[in-house]
């Protein structure tokens, strides 16, 4: 079960396994997801740049060839 402590934090999205325990202050308007290896943080603003976030953490680690759906890595 996943355990949030949000403190100051407000319109965020925030999707985390649920063996983690999260602790997130001083955040507003901000998308907060962990994949895999992955954590990532943004501005919700900026969301249209996850697709591209998402494919260079790809590249990154070799895996240039996978499908990026959504901002997802399929």
């Amino acid at each position: 079960m996943e355990i949030r402590f949000l403190y100051d934090t407000k319109d965020c999205i925030i999707a985390m396994p649920d063996d983690k325990t999260v602790v997130i202050q001083g955040l507003k308007d901000y998308i907060v997801v962990e994949s895999d290896k992955t954590l990532l943080i943004c501005k919700k603003e900026d969301e249209q740049q996850i697709r591209q976030f998402v494919a260079d953490v790809m590249l990154q680690e070799g895996k240039a060839k996978k499908t990026v759906q959504n901002g997802v890595a399929e």
